[in-house]
């Protein structure tokens, strides 16, 4: 799949202004062809305490497909999902909104965030 300029926005940075958008889109790569269809041999969420961000403001995916995939692998077994965040964010929290996503991060990792 290639991502046209055009369509980056509506992909990847939905809540950034169209000038960031431009400037973000330079760096965009081919994404590996092979991370599509490879096995995974480990699960990490399933051994190390996980906190998983719902962005409630994504377009290519929806609030209840992520919840669906969180609950599902809930359901499959062993986990350390232990924390579930929905947030209205795009798809690139870490761009769009890194003071809070910082601040989750932190949070999670046990440290006391003042707001």
């Amino acid at each position: 799949m290639s991502v046209n300029a055009e369509d980056a926005k509506g992909l990847f940075y939905q809540d950034l202004s169209d000038e960031q958008v431009a400037e973000l889109y330079k760096d965009i790569r081919p994404h590996s062809l092979p991370a599509f269809w490879s096995t995974t041999t480990h699960a990490a969420w399933r051994h190390i305490p996980t906190t998983y961000v719902v962005c409630a403001g994504d377009k290519p995916s929806t609030v209840v497909a992520a919840e669906w995939l969180v609950e599902s692998a809930k359901q499959s077994g062993l986990h350390k999902i232990d924390n579930v965040v929905k947030h209205q964010v795009g798809h690139s929290p870490f761009i769009s909104q890194p003071g809070w996503l910082t601040g989750i991060l932190r949070e999670a990792a046990g440290e006391k965030v003042e707001e």
